[in-house]
């Protein structure tokens, strides 16, 4: 009796020996190569890979956007045959709003009128500002020197730019310089450092 019992206890004991025997070499047999991706390397990769906010990039991307608007503005140009001044109502387009620059533009643009004394294209506004109620435009060059202009018809060019850029500034005092010098005109100097806007009795351009 005491002999089969141990025999069923070895029997048994064999059994479980092999089984183990068997799952130890199907798992042996069978490689897994998948990674571990526990969650904080999923947190990682995510904030790797993630692009800006959606409302930083429009902003970014307004940021290099230039800003164009229009408005209507009046130009005034000086007649070099009846050596008058006139004015053309105009609308015009503003980028990043550089008012002056635009008006410069527009009066060296202007094809209405041949007899009309429009500066030259070969120079341009480097900047501008309002120094208290004075208009200061400073201009890259002296386009005096680049244009065939006698006595006349320099003066009526700077009078017409003058007017032109206190009219839409609501200025009445301005002041040009030329290469960082103040442009103090043909005669003595100008002692105040700056033009008076007087737009009183010029007449509007009415094309024929």
């Amino acid at each position: 009796m005491k002999k089969r019992f141990l025999a069923v206890c070895l029997v048994i004991s064999i059994i479980f020996i092999f089984g183990g025997c068997n799952k130890s070499s199907e798992s042996d047999g069978k490689k897994d190569d998948s990674p571990v991706i526990t969650e904080e390397n999923n947190k990682d990769k995510e904030n790797e890979e993630t692009n800006l906010p959606k409302e930083e990039a429009e902003q970014n991307n307004n940021s290099n956007t230039s800003k164009v608007k229009k408005e209507k503005c009046r130009l005034f140009f000086f007649d070099a045959e009846k050596l008058e001044t006139f004015y053309v109502d105009k609308e015009i387009e503003i980028t990043d709003n550089a008012k002056v620059g635009a008006l410069t533009k527009a009066v060296q643009d202007f094809k209405g009128n041949d007899k009309f004394i429009c500066l030259t294209n070969k120079v341009g506004v480097s900047s501008a500002k309002l120094d208290g109620d004075v208009l200061r435009v400073y201009f890259n060059d002296d386009f005096t020197k680049q244009m065939t202009l006698g006595t006349a018809t320099e003066s009526g060019l700077i009078e017409s730019l003058i007017d032109t850029y206190g009219y839409n500034y609501n200025v009445k005092k301005v002041a040009i310089y030329m290469k960082g010098e103040l442009y103090s005109g043909l005669g003595d100097g100008l002692s105040e450092g700056y033009f008076t806007v007087n737009t009183e009795g010029v007449k509007a351009y009415t094309e024929k």
